[in-house]
């Protein structure tokens, strides 16, 4: 038809989040959006096809979600592409949905007025019917006056009504179920340690460490850092005799897939029922984007959250900076590599801490959306050098003095460096917030202790510390073996 491109319609995108947060409530919104829209209101067939399958299955009583839309189904023009792309976009937008549906509704009718007058200009050139073709132009210039803005408050009555359901988690209050979890540290920190122990746990629905409960589900693994040898070997290390062969364990290695490969990796999980899927590492995730970028690394989180609005959780094992070449060692999450939109976006943080001297992790929850987080706790690491397995010791005491902690924490912050009394000093300072009187203490008892080695400067040269050779070779005798 000529002036085809001037019939008025939305944004594919907006159709699709529309009629995408219909499955991603189950269908407990189809009555409300079904008021403001009809199928024939809609003006992007692939998205047309897909209304007509909810409206279908309502009409049948049958559940409205991902599965039951493709079941026995075969659309023409759409694709699983159209569902999750809406699906991200409807996620926490439930007054935009609303508001996008009104509009659906009165550019429709604009449509239908248009479609009128662009017959009637074709086929009549006659002056009162040009004179009635002018009353419709002004109808549907008028057409949508009122309520159309995206601002639509609910009372407190009906907040505090909204049955919003338990919050699920694939390990109680660590992991949630259908979030974003990162998982960060310092290299050798035991991250991907960890999480393989607590994905064993998942697979088989038994308790993290005796202690924290788990949702049990099938699980992918994309792995760009280990490869299928060391994955095999960190598993037979932390296995033991009464887990079985046939867990619901799926590995994908050096694929090199991106975020750009989302969609293929959600029909995956889609096929195998898999509700956990494991990025190690994130930042090889990310293909050429920039991790510092606000705005690229934005992209990057509303692909997966295609994952999550599908019900599947993600974990991101991340790393730590490097600043003069000493790790940078906090609790607030500043210390992760890349934009603090990683942070921001993720409903999870857990950091590992390593403590070489007692053969420790501590495990902080710097983060956690929507509960408190939890109080920080203690893994023993116990190792044989063929098995290795993580011991639940309680909560970490986080009052230690200053003076305590910087003790703690210097040997780990230098690792092999030699290190000035003031470059150890501003490390402190910067990394952990603890000043140069109780730093000072701290290398004096270090040196007592025979943990460090202090080199006395001559002249104009400052003092330098090492960490003591036989102390650095009490490392855990896991990494001895190989299996880092």
């Amino acid at each position: 038809m000529k002036n085809a491109d001037k019939i008025p319609h939305l944004d594919q995108q907006q159709e699709e989040t529309v009629i995408s947060s219909i499955i991603l409530r189950e269908g407990k919104n189809f009555d409300e959006i079904y008021k403001l829209i009809k199928p024939e209101d809609l003006w992007h067939p692939n998205v047309k096809e897909i209304y007509e399958r909810i409206v279908d299955l309502n009409n049948h009583k049958q559940p409205i979600n991902i599965i039951s839309i493709y079941a026995n189904h075969e659309f023409k023009n759409s694709s699983l592409e159209n569902i999750t792309n809406g699906m991200a976009m409807a996620s926490g937008r439930t007054g935009t949905v609303l508001a996008w549906a009104k509009e659906i509704r009165k550019t429709s009718k604009k449509r239908q007025l248009a479609t009128k007058l662009f017959t009637l200009r074709e086929d009549i050139d006659k002056k009162d019917i040009k004179e009635i073709v002018k009353t419709l132009e002004d109808s549907a210039k008028e057409i949508g006056d009122g309520d159309h803005g995206a601002l639509k408050p609910i009372t407190f009555k009906d907040l505090m009504e909204k049955d919003m359901g338990a919050l699920p988690f694939s390990v109680e209050k660590l992991i949630p179920a259908e979030g974003i979890t990162i998982i960060s540290g310092a290299p050798a920190s035991f991250k991907t340690f960890v999480l393989l122990d607590m994905i064993l746990c998942i697979a088989e629905g038994k308790k993290v460490w005796g202690v924290f409960n788990t949702l049990q589900s099938p699980i992918l693994i994309m792995d760009e850092e280990s490869g299928e040898r060391i994955l095999q070997k960190r598993f037979m290390a932390l296995k033991n005799d009464s887990i079985g062969m046939n867990l619901p364990i799926h590995m994908a290695t050096y694929t090199s897939m991106t975020y750009d490969s989302i969609d293929e990796i959600l029909k995956f999980c889609l096929d195998k029922g898999i509700k956990l899927v494991c990025f190690d590492s994130f930042v090889r995730f990310l293909g050429n984007i920039d991790e510092n970028s606000a705005s690229e690394i934005k992209s990057v989180f509303q692909s997966l959250k295609k994952l999550c609005a599908a019900g599947i959780g993600v974990v991101l094992i991340h790393h730590h900076r490097k600043s003069n070449g000493l790790a940078v060692k906090n609790t607030g999450g500043e210390e992760m590599r890349g934009s603090g939109d990683i942070l921001a976006a993720a409903h999870s943080h857990i950091i590992i801490e390593r403590n070489d001297k007692d053969n420790t992790l501590v495990v902080r929850q710097n983060k956690l959306r929507e509960e408190q987080e939890r109080k920080p706790f203690v893994l023993g690491i116990e190792s044989n050098g063929e098995n290795i397995k993580f011991v639940y010791r309680g909560d970490y005491d986080d009052n230690k003095t200053g003076e305590q902690k910087a003790y703690d924490n210097i040997p780990e912050i230098m690792g092999r460096n030699k290190l000035t009394t003031r470059e150890i000093l501003e490390a402190m300072k910067k990394g952990m917030g603890i000043g140069e009187k109780l730093t000072r203490a701290a290398l004096k008892r270090l040196v007592e202790d025979n943990v460090l080695m202090m080199s006395k400067g001559m002249g104009r040269n400052p003092d330098s510390y090492m960490v003591l050779d036989e102390s650095m070779n009490e490392e855990v005798s896991v990494e001895q073996s190989g299996l880092f």
